[in-house]
């Protein structure tokens, strides 16, 4: 939709989505030679200037971008964006107009045509079309399980964190910037089942409980804590 928040969004595993870069120029001056560097997240990414991102999981495109009038856009499937900075990168002989699987790619960049100017005070946006992975990977899965549950009334919460950085840079700048960056987050509930006396209400220590599933298979086996709880 184009109810957009400006600082994350919070999905659900396998969600399709957007988001949308606007590139405002704020000052009074022309701009040209305008190109928009973006590195898909990774798990454990560095930004476009190798300081730690470390996103949870990956974010893929889902198809192809369409880029606003008067720029083109390439791609790349290397893996070396993840190693090296945008000014590194930008001009490398990694890009390509096109690719066969749009999953595949790490980082895309978005380039002003001869002759095109970005006046002052105006600005442009376009979407992004990516999607959360259906399934986590291993490595997702340990990170996930090292953090801390946050407790909730009825039950505990965590996430997997992927964060995205884009960069940019024209004619008229000496380096190549960093802008603004976002989150995607998907939550993990979990529930929480409390062992009582009948007679005093107290926790119970050491109570067993196990969870199967609809066919009766064990899932996995838990003991109340101290006071009577398990998560």
């Amino acid at each position: 939709s184009d109810n957009w928040n400006r600082q994350g969004l919070s999905l659900k595993a396998g969600t399709d989505f957007d988001y949308l870069l606007k590139v405002t120029n704020e000052t009074d001056n022309e701009h040209t030679g305008l190109t928009l560097y973006d590195t898909l997240p990774q798990i454990g990414d560095e930004n476009i200037f190798t300081s730690a991102r470390n996103s949870e999981f990956h974010v893929r495109l889902r198809e192809a971008i369409t880029p606003p009038e008067g720029y083109d856009v390439f791609y790349t499937t290397s893996a070396e964006v993840y190693e090296k900075s945008m000014q590194e990168m930008t001009n490398a002989d990694i890009w390509t107009d096109s690719v066969s699987d749009y999953s595949a790619v790490t980082a895309f960049k978005l380039v002003a045509k001869e002759g095109i100017v970005l006046a002052g005070q105006s600005s442009f946006q376009v979407r992004i079309p990516v999607q959360a992975p259906a399934v986590f990977d291993e490595d997702s899965m340990k990170l996930l399980d090292a953090k801390s549950d946050q407790d909730q009334y009825s039950g505990t919460m965590s996430y997997l964190e992927a964060i995205n950085s884009l960069g940019f840079k024209t004619d008229q700048l000496a380096l190549e910037k960093e802008s603004n960056y976002v989150w995607a987050r998907v939550p993990f509930a979990g529930f929480c089942v409390k062992k009582t006396d009948s007679a005093n209400g107290n926790g119970i220590a050491g109570a067993e409980f196990t969870l199967t599933d609809a066919a009766g298979n064990v899932v996995c086996t838990a003991v109340s804590d101290s006071q009577g709880f398990i998560r």
